[in-house]
């Protein structure tokens, strides 16, 4: 019986502890909800990114290989220092997303070597390197691409200084953090003063 009253007693307390907690509403109690992945390119370059590649031969619906859906994007480096070019109007924000992910095949030979490039700044780029007669995916944070606070510009560029033969590319995308932000409209505070005035607790609570 003195367990079932002091069990009342604590849930009595919390209750009314609740009610002092600040009042908000219900809309701004709930997490917000971190943002999806972004597509890029997916059988189609997605709305909202324009193809401005320079010295590039490309196939935005290449059918073999595929990594995934029915198309790929082929691309071939013409000349030295040549560019696959993605432009983005209006930029996109990127906050809530951390890496920019992708699929690449190096065809027959292997080996491309592509330089990643956000925004044309060359102060914080990722390199990679092609496979051979496979798909392997890659995932290139965006701090290591100098972490930009908008993205408008990526460039897959020849790191060679020479034309390389075709690679393909698939899936790219912008990955989001899988933890939604906090913001102040989800903490709640609540504050107990047990020096302040308060009810005297009945003797018979403990039996």
């Amino acid at each position: 019986m003195r367990i079932l009253l002091r069990l009342w007693l604590l849930a009595g307390i919390c209750a009314m502890l609740s009610l002092f907690a600040p009042g908000q509403p219900a809309a701004a109690q709930d997490a917000p909800v971190a943002p999806a992945n972004l597509l890029i390119y997916g059988d189609s370059l997605a709305a909202g990114w324009a193809d401005w590649s320079w010295d590039t031969t490309r196939n935005f619906g290449s059918t073999v290989p595929v990594h995934s859906g029915a198309q790929s994007l082929s691309a071939r480096f013409d000349a030295p220092w040549a560019g696959l070019y993605f432009h983005a109007g209006p930029a996109i924000a990127t906050a809530g997303y951390t890496h920019l992910r992708f699929w690449l095949h190096g065809g027959a030979t292997g080996g491309q070597a592509i330089r990643i490039v956000a925004n044309g700044s060359d102060a914080s780029t990722a390199t990679v390197a092609a496979p051979a007669n496979g798909w392997q995916q890659f995932a290139v944070s965006l701090a290591e691409l100098g972490s930009p606070a908008t993205l408008a510009d990526l460039y897959w560029m020849d790191n060679t200084g020479a034309g390389q033969p075709t690679f393909y590319l698939d899936d790219i995308e912008l990955v989001a953090s899988v933890t939604p932000p906090v913001t102040a409209a989800t903490v709640v505070t609540v504050t107990v003063d047990a020096a302040a005035d308060h009810l005297p607790i009945s003797p018979y609570i403990y039996g």
